[in-house]
């Protein structure tokens, strides 16, 4: 959905390195695993801006309606 398996497993990978060598000290034995991160595509930025409007929309919509409210009540003290 939001992250590829390829990017969960290179997580994974990197927090048992670190639990299994929290000084940071290199392991000869072992090889190291490129660390960088893949650009987004368009299909994931418009799954994370889609998720941001479902989090924050139930919380705008609210204020809206308590804002309508508040404006109703002063023009009905102001006649």
């Amino acid at each position: 959905m939001f992250i590829s398996k390829q990017r969960i497993e290179e997580d994974l990978e990197i927090a048992r390195r670190a639990f299994k060598n929290p000084m940071g000290e290199p392991d000869e034995k072992e090889p190291s695993i490129d660390d960088s991160q893949t650009d987004f595509t368009f299909s994931e930025v418009v799954s994370l801006i889609g998720a941001g409007l479902w989090a924050i929309m139930p919380w705008a919509l609210s204020f809206a309606v308590l804002l309508g409210i508040v404006g109703l009540l002063v023009t009905v003290w102001l006649r």
